[in-house]
């Protein structure tokens, strides 16, 4: 294994030990319905699952992030989709 691949699989393993708490962040802005903060830890969280190429987290979140700037534009969210996109983060 080369140095690189090192370093990158090392990343990745952080990256995945640290998941759980950046979902519980997520969701918690949500709970919180701060689709501001909700939106910044989403996209934060999506640039880095494409980084590392974890494909279907950062599909998932670009989906999240996509529903987050409908609702930043106007578009309202029911009760029903904010415990939606709270289960999409779990």
């Amino acid at each position: 294994m080369s140095e690189f691949e090192t370093r990158y699989a090392a990343l990745r393993e952080r990256f995945m030990q640290a998941l759980p708490d950046r979902l519980a962040e997520i969701r918690a802005s949500l709970r919180e319905r701060d689709l501001v903060l909700a939106r910044r830890h989403v996209h934060n969280l999506k640039g880095t699952a494409d980084s590392l190429e974890a494909t279907e987290l950062a599909a998932r979140m670009r989906r999240i992030e996509a529903r987050l700037d409908a609702a930043l534009g106007g578009d309202a969210l029911t009760d029903e989709d904010w415990a939606r996109l709270e289960r999409e983060c779990a």
